[in-house]
């Protein structure tokens, strides 16, 4: 499939979630094949990463912490798509939710205050999380 449409995202990111040490992966599976899918010189570069970490987030309590996911190359694929998509509210609350999770505050603080009290479900689960996640990208405590 790859040959045929290199840049179909879809690919990767079912390549990457049956690469979870819950179905046919060993940790760190998924991430080695993110990062060489970034690497693919017809591919999406950093869009493609962020997109498989994206994906796969909702598996982990911080996928940052508890992986080799990478917050900067995620944080870079998260900008290229928000310039590719500039009115995907998706997309932003996907940046908030992972910003926030990368410890990045200055991007979180950005993304909020595009949000304000608005927000996708679909993307934060309990409206709780929202709340917490703002309140720490706004004074720094959890």
């Amino acid at each position: 499939g790859k040959a045929i449409e290199p840049k179909f995202w879809g690919y990767d990111i079912a390549r990457a979630s049956s690469l979870l040490p819950r179905w046919y992966g060993e940790p760190g599976d998924w991430e080695a094949y993110a990062e060489q899918a970034a690497a693919r010189p017809d591919g999406l570069g950093a869009e493609i990463y962020a997109r498989i970490v994206m994906a796969l987030y909702g598996y982990y309590r911080n996928v940052f912490h508890e992986t080799n996911a990478s917050w900067p190359q995620v944080r870079e694929g998260l900008i290229e798509m928000r310039q590719k998509y500039p009115r995907s509210y998706e997309l932003l609350n996907h940046t908030a939710l992972l910003s926030t999770l990368g410890g990045d505050r200055e991007l979180a603080i950005e993304t909020f205050g595009k949000l304000g009290d608005s927000y996708l479900p679909s993307v934060w689960g309990k409206p709780e999380r929202f709340v917490r996640s703002r309140k720490w990208a706004e004074t720094g405590v959890q």
